[in-house]
């Protein structure tokens, strides 16, 4: 079947790339796809750059049905590569070979191409990856958690609460505490405030923990697919000062909890492979080890 290539162009292909998320899960559910909530995370947060259509790339049938993208991040000489189940490998080379052609021209000071998100039993991407000389290296751990089992309760010590839902006002507080988790950040209260316009952004899944003081102390972003059935955390993270006092995983055992509130059998994350303290952290909240996400690199010519 010929295919058309042409850039992101607006919500209506935000929700053609998540119901392809989704045919993808339900095909393979703890491979090759990620949840379609991490795609208005990387869209509306926007680490990539300031317009889609600059760095997503969708390829089409004549209908426009979408049936594969690619995610560049040209400033790190970056790609992912998303297939339809029905795709084949001949596609996958084309979009390997594209992302190539715009990588190597990239402005950038990387001297080695990457293509990030390949799960380890991926059996297009990683056999193809290998033919045109990547190497591969350990990039993310998988985890999930089976929520139709009893969950642990949230514990807090007294004076600490749960936000029951996000409020406008609270925007600085929320970008605070995300850019001292994850110092240094990019985050900021315009970026916050842009990302709570996200489509499917819910209040009450933006998961945090307040202080006596008001203070922002601890989150967990979570993000819900009815058709799944499958809840995601992205991002999680404590503020620097109150970190190692438990906050964080009573974050996670609340967005757990509602979760499962909201219909959701399965509940997943992704931390760094070499990260062991976000590893520990997930272990001890529950997770298991599902999938190796892998990264494949290959030096410039």
């Amino acid at each position: 079947m010929p295919y058309m290539r042409r850039a992101y162009s607006g919500l209506a292909d935000l929700r053609k790339i998540q119901n392809l998320m989704r045919a993808g899960r339900l095909h393979s559910p703890h491979s090759g796809y990620v949840h379609p909530g991490d795609i208005e995370w990387w869209l509306f947060y926007n680490p990539f750059g300031d317009d889609p259509s600059d760095f997503i790339q969708l390829w089409v049938t004549p209908e426009d049905t979408l049936i594969a993208l690619v995610v560049l991040t040209a400033s790190r000489r970056e790609t992912n590569l998303f297939l339809h189940p029905q795709a084949d490998a001949a596609l996958a080379e084309e979009m390997l070979i594209y992302s190539e052609t715009v990588l190597k021209d990239a402005e950038s000071e990387e001297t080695e191409l990457s293509v990030e998100m390949v799960f380890a039993d991926d059996a297009i991407q990683v056999p193809l990856l290998e033919k045109y000389g990547y190497i591969r290296e350990q990039h993310l751990l998988y985890f999930t958690q089976d929520l139709t089992l009893d969950l642990p309760s949230p514990q807090l010590p007294e004076g600490f609460s749960f936000l029951e839902a996000m409020q406008p006002d609270f925007v600085a507080k929320r970008a605070t505490v995300h850019a001292s988790a994850f110092h240094p950040s990019r985050m900021t209260p315009e970026r916050y405030q842009h990302f709570m316009t996200a489509p499917s952004y819910d209040p009450t899944q933006d998961i945090v923990v307040v202080a006596p003081d008001g203070q922002f102390v601890a989150f967990a972003m979570t993000w819900v697919d009815a058709a799944t059935q499958v809840g995601e955390f992205e991002p999680v993270g404590t503020h620097s000062d109150w970190q190692r006092r438990g906050f964080g995983t009573a974050a996670m055992f609340e967005g757990l909890r509602r979760l499962k509130a909201r219909g959701m059998k399965t509940a997943t994350v992704f931390t760094d492979a070499d990260d062991e303290g976000n590893v520990a952290f997930y272990k001890s909240c529950g997770f298991v080890v599902r999938n190796d996400v892998l990264k494949f690199k290959i030096p410039l010519p």
